[in-house]
């Protein structure tokens, strides 16, 4: 019989999971299929998930959280390549929703027939891994700020945005150095792209692939408050060109004139003045739903 692990965060996206629970309880028996459950907890958990592994052996693991469960359990999931599914039912579920994940159609990805994407990772610092985005600057601060606010949902991360909107007024003088090339630019964010857009929907980078064995930094040129709002929040047809300048690379360094705030897959990390990014080709197998052929 099939074994399956589930990991559940139970507060993700500060909705009750017992409904989610007894759904997915009804197609493992539907499928015949064994479940195993572990339930994070905050303390400790790519431990207890290092744990669970080798005591239960799954033959999949999914996972029940947003893009924060994901990125600390990544490397216990890399180091066991284990294929994994994702129930994307988290607060900020960006990679889900690169890949065409729902809650609608996530467990029939797990249990019926479905295909496979094997995820570049791209590692920051040598030790924090990035499978979606990253970023230095604007956006990273306003993770920070929206972590210690109360506020959640998209109202509170608009206000948490606007609150950011001064520091448009204080670049950082920042070099990039990739592939024996030199790039100076006077900016507020670079964003660390492995794919196209945001949990928010925001398309940051349209070519963007999670495969391609690359990966892309995007640096915000010159921009007013109005101007950036307009885009966050009501321009529906995004022409990034105009806002930003691209760099594709499969490794890079980022040198600052002063610390910038980090944050990858929604996790903030703290401030840091120099910024070193290595990928990893096909480091994760993800379950997507079936493409048509």
């Amino acid at each position: 019989m099939k074994k399956l692990l589930f990991v559940i965060n139970p507060v993700s996206g500060g909705t009750d999971k017992s409904e989610l629970i007894e759904k997915i309880k009804a197609y493992c028996r539907n499928y015949e299929v064994s479940a195993e459950w572990l339930h994070t907890t905050g303390e400790n958990d790519p431990e207890r998930l290092q744990d669970a592994i080798a005591q239960h052996q799954p033959d999949q693991i999914a996972l029940a959280g947003g893009d924060g469960t994901l990125h600390e359990l990544t490397p216990v999931l890399i180091q066991h390549k284990t294929t994994i599914g994702i129930i994307p039912s988290g607060s900020a579920n960006g990679l889900a929703r690169e890949l065409g994940i729902t809650m609608q159609n996530a467990l029939e990805t797990i249990f019926e027939a479905s295909d496979t994407i094997h995820l570049d990772v791209v590692h920051i610092n040598s030790q924090e891994p990035m499978i979606h985005m990253a970023d230095l600057g604007l956006n990273a601060n306003l993770v920070r700020r929206y972590e210690q606010e109360s506020r959640r949902g998209f109202l509170g991360y608009a206000i948490s945005a606007m609150k950011e909107l001064p520091s448009l007024d204080d670049p950082v003088d920042v070099e990039i150095t990739a592939h024996g090339q030199s790039y100076k630019f006077n900016t507020n964010f670079v964003g660390i792209a492995n794919a196209r857009m945001y949990g928010t929907g925001y398309n940051l980078n349209p070519n963007g692939k999670l495969d391609d064995g690359r990966f892309e930094l995007c640096i915000l040129k010159e921009l007013s408050p109005r101007l950036l709002t307009d885009r966050l929040f009501f321009d529906e047809e995004n022409h990034e060109s105009e806002l930003f300048e691209y760099l594709s690379v499969s490794e890079a360094s980022i040198h600052c004139s002063r610390a910038m705030p980090l944050q990858s897959d929604g996790e903030y990390l703290g401030e840091f003045g120099s910024v070193t990014l290595t990928l990893a080709q096909n480091h994760l197998r993800i379950l997507t739903p079936k493409r048509p052929h």
